[in-house]
């Protein structure tokens, strides 16, 4: 889309002011302060007390629980009543997750937290206990589903609609019925029914919202609207259809000021590049971090998802019951992403003068301004069919087959413009360590004149990746049912095929013919002015990707197609896999008045079929071989459950289970190669690894004061085999009488890794036993913290050093949410913490590893009931304008990326009938 002609200072001038950290007292102040008055009230309602002030029926009947409160206590309903460690969130009163997304509900359970989609959407892929994705299971009814990413497991959370679950359970101690691929935990999505409720029921929300950032001139509106209708049939309602759509849209714009590499000097003064600490054989301690280059961002997005779900069960109240259900889900991210960096010459000889640790200047600097446009698509549909049969009183025959289909696409379009090294681009630079540098053009006016800058490219890419799924369970299992009493068991067989295909396409590269210059100017840059907050008051020069199509099209004698990298590129990194797994459990219980236990053993069996390709020669970038492999491996899978009832209100859960953590489909399948002189660098797959397997250690002690109460504290040990990790090694290979040095990463098993970790919970859904106003008020607390020892990795000059973290997982996290309610208004204030978290390993120095900053957000929420059907919510989403940001250095002193979102503002309807 053309931006309108910037004229002035029009609200097509984007500008943000740069703003100091929060501080992050008042989140401890305020969470210790929610702790002692859950505390306090949890006790108190315990306590037998005489109240001489008889309440009437009708002071009694106004106290009505609804949205998070509500579905707070169906989830220590769902905890306490469980055969395992457990935790989870339940629906609210209108059958949907009382958040702002499935995403933003679920990090709020103990020991979760989630990934932002890119640091700027929705939370998207979720850790669990300090294990990122890779290690978790997402399963829906209990059937693991196909990811929709492209080289990951993984499956995106924004991609499903949180009134698709009725009940969402994070399993962090197994059954051997359970999935075995969850090192971490299990995932369970528990879809809805039209059995559910009896009769005909209607609910549904609708909110329009607003994202407070840098908006588009042209932005609209954003919002969604979900619906559900069910109705159960037949004598005894013994047919139920439920069918439940939605639609999600969010436009927004972000500004993301990224550092994109740092370099150390080791003194202060005038000299040139060639003093720079080589980051591979120096250590960069006491040296002085200089801002090599300074990329400054703005993305325009517009995110819309669509869902239908459609569900018809039948039960005949006996002895048999069966179902029918699909679904269809989609994501469209449709981005628009500019973005200009100035940078120091990469020179040898080029000046710089190091003034302090915190300020100084370039000599001799280079500039890039570029323009990408993405589409991307993800993509969620299945087909799924199962019954239960009782043949006896205490005996249940279940059986379920899925069908089912995870995909992405991302179709990009990208103009890039780059100016030669000119002392016009030098720069002085200045900065706080925290704080973003900011780099100030000594000649401004060159840095934005077009005629300065010629074009490099004009590319075209399609990216896609199809996951499909099909699935078969077979169970029987006798005496197990809830309340059941004495011995039981269940055995069963599972069948896993899945086909994961990868592509990539570069559809198209244009470049300028030999000798031919084409500048911005030619091309016609964008009169979209925008000012980073960062950059000191620097208007970046953008592309208009109008003007360069354009002109490509009026000019088509002034470009050539790069035919050679369009097929390396189209052909090195495409891969297939078929991967199957085999599993047969059998696990016993025996359930005592105030104690129970659960034992079984899950038999998996994995055999891997990998088609790739592979440069022949190694020094080729343009002639490929396709390479077919095989690998297969077995593991047996222990599991063990003890539930011990001290009372009705205390309960001691101890488990051991061992479970595994399959490779990603990159690490088994995905090959590159690119070739400089004699050094040819390779990126291998390796077909060969096995999964990581771990022993599972868990306890948890949980106080249920009330029905709307519950304190809990538990503990965790993971010991990980086969942990697998980058590694690189150089190698000397003779090609046509040439020796070529052959630097290849590969991912290997490389030895163990361990996490020990201790989860505190409190929920009170309503402080009843305090006096007024206090009896108004509930809440919900939650902390994770973890000790990791993760393996060791091969740096590049032969050393080996301990990774500091595991990778995408955060040492600790923290959850509190206060309610209040009185009468038709109720309200919730919650926020949300997530540790620093590792997110790159470099094998090259430790100060270049990147991490995800500490991050917390404030989320709200208002709620006025207008009637037993009808409530009008407003919510508002990063209250305070957190900014997500990535660091690094050797104590992740120095800032390297900080995004700008905004804030959002949501007002809307919810109706039940």
């Amino acid at each position: 889309m053309k931006p309108a002609p910037h004229s002035g200072n029009s609200h097509n001038s984007r500008t943000s002011q740069h703003r100091k950290p929060q501080s992050s007292l008042l989140p401890h102040v305020c969470g210790m302060s929610l702790i002692a008055m859950a505390v306090s009230s949890a006790y108190a309602q315990t306590t037998p007390t005489t109240d001489t002030s008889k309440k009437t029926e009708d002071e009694v009947n106004t106290i009505v629980v609804t949205g998070k409160a509500l579905a707070l206590n169906k989830a220590i309903s769902l905890k306490r009543d469980g055969n395992t460690i457990a935790d989870g969130i339940s629906s609210d009163e209108i059958g949907s997750i009382p958040d702002f997304g499935l995403g933003e509900a679920v990090q709020r359970v103990a020991g979760v937290s989630m990934i932002l989609n890119n640091g700027r959407g929705e939370a998207q892929f979720m850790t669990l206990r300090g294990l990122n994705p890779d290690y978790n299971s997402l399963t829906i009814d209990g059937i693991t589903f196909p990811g929709t990413e492209t080289t990951r497991r993984t499956v995106s959370l924004d991609v499903l609609p949180s009134s698709f679950s009725k009940q969402v359970n994070i399993y962090k101690s197994l059954n051997a019925d359970m999935d075995g691929n969850a090192i971490g935990g299990t995932t369970n999505l528990v879809t809805r029914s039209g059995l559910d409720k009896r009769g005909f029921h209607i609910s549904g929300r609708a909110d329009v919202s607003q994202w407070r950032a840098l908006e588009k001139s042209n932005s609209k509106p954003s919002g969604q609207a979900e619906m559900t209708i069910s109705n159960t049939f037949g004598e005894d309602n013994q047919l139920g259809v439920l069918v439940s759509t939605g639609y999600y849209k969010r436009q927004s714009s972000s500004l993301l000021t990224s550092l994109d590499s740092y370099s150390y000097f080791p003194t202060t003064g005038n000299q040139t590049n060639a003093a720079k600490i080589n980051q591979t054989t120096g250590s960069v301690d006491g040296s002085i971090a200089f801002p090599d280059r300074e990329r400054w961002l703005t993305y325009d997005n517009n995110r819309e998802r669509k869902s239908l779900f459609a569900r018809f069960d039948f039960d005949n109240h006996e002895n048999l019951s069966a179902h029918l259900s699909a679904g269809a889900f989609e994501h469209v991210n449709t981005e628009d992403r500019r973005s200009q960096w100035l940078q120091n010459a990469t020179a040898a000889t080029s000046p710089v003068n190091i003034i302090s640790a915190t300020e100084g200047s370039v000599g001799v600097g280079q500039s890039q301004t570029d323009y990408s446009a993405f589409t991307q698509t993800r993509r969620i549909s299945y087909v799924e069919g199962g019954f239960s049969y009782m043949p006896a009183k205490d005996s249940v025959i279940e059986a379920v087959v899925n069908s089912a289909l995870g995909s992405y696409r991302q179709e990009s379009q990208l103009y890039t413009f780059v100016s030669a090294n000119s002392a016009s681009l030098a720069y002085n630079y200045s900065f706080i360590p925290g704080q973003m540098p900011v780099l100030t053009p000594v000649n401004r006016a060159y840095l934005q004149d077009a005629k300065n800058f010629t074009q490099t490219e004009n590319t075209r890419n399609d990216e896609q990746s199809k996951n499909r799924s099909v699935v078969a369970k077979i169970s029987f299992s006798k005496n197990l049912d809830e309340g059941s009493s004495g011995w039981g068991f269940k055995t069963g067989l599972q069948s896993r095929k899945l086909t994961q295909n990868y592509n990539f396409d570069e559809i198209s590269k244009y470049i300028p013919a030999t000798g031919v210059s084409i500048p911005l100017s030619a091309v016609g840059a964008s009169t979209v002015a925008i000012t980073p907050y960062s950059s000191n008051g620097q208007t970046l020069l953008l592309p208009d990707p109008a003007n360069g199509q354009a002109y490509l099209g009026a000019n088509p004698g002034k470009y050539i197609l790069s035919s050679a990298t369009m097929i390396t590129n189209s052909t090195q990194k495409d891969f297939n896999i078929k991967e199957d797994v085999n599993a047969a459990y059998a696990m016993t219980a025996y359930r005592a008045r105030n104690w129970s236990a659960t034992a079984g053993l899950r038999y998996e069996e994995t055999r891997l079929d990998i088609d790739t390709y592979v440069p022949a020669p190694l020094n080729q970038t343009a002639v490929f071989a396709p390479s077919a492999l095989h690998s297969s491996y077995a593991k047996a899978l222990p599991s063990l459950n003890l539930i011990y009832d001290f009372s009705d209100s205390l309960k001691l859960r101890t488990a051991y289970n061992k479970s595994l953590g399959r490779p990603t489909y990159a690490d088994l399948a995905q090959n590159s190669n690119s070739v400089s002189g004699t050094t040819i660098s390779i990126t291998q797959a390796n077909p060969n690894l096995v999964a990581r397997s771990a022993n599972n250690f868990n306890a948890s002690l949980e106080w249920y004061p009330s029905n709307t109460s519950m304190i809990s504290a538990g503990v965790f040990r993971k010991d990980i085999d086969n942990e697998i990790a980058k590694l690189t090694r150089t190698e000397n290979v003779t090609i046509a009488g040439t020796i070529y040095q052959s630097n290849i990463t590969q991912a290997q098993n490389v030895g163990s890794a361990s996490v020990t970790g201790l989860e505190l919970q409190l929920v009170n859904t309503r402080f009843s036993s305090l006096p007024a106003p206090f009896n108004q008020f509930g809440a919900s607390v939650n902390y994770t913290i973890m000790d990791m020892n993760p393996s060791a990795v091969t740096m590049q000059n032969k050393t080996q050093r301990q990774m500091p973290a595991l990778l995408e997982s955060a040492k600790s996290t923290a959850n509190a949410s206060l309610l209040w309610g009185n009468g038709a208004i109720s309200a919730q204030l919650s926020y949300n913490w997530t540790g620093p978290t590792l997110i790159t390993l470099s094998t090259t120095n430790a100060a270049q590893d990147v991490y995800y900053k500490a991050f917390g957000t404030f989320d709200s929420q208002i709620k006025y009931a207008y009637s037993k059907q009808l409530a009008i919510v407003m919510q508002a989403k990063n209250l305070l304008n957190a900014r997500p940001g990535r660091t690094t250095g050797l104590q992740q002193q120095l800032l390297q990326q900080e995004f700008d979102n905004g804030r959002a503002l949501f007002l809307g309807l919810t109706y039940a009938m």
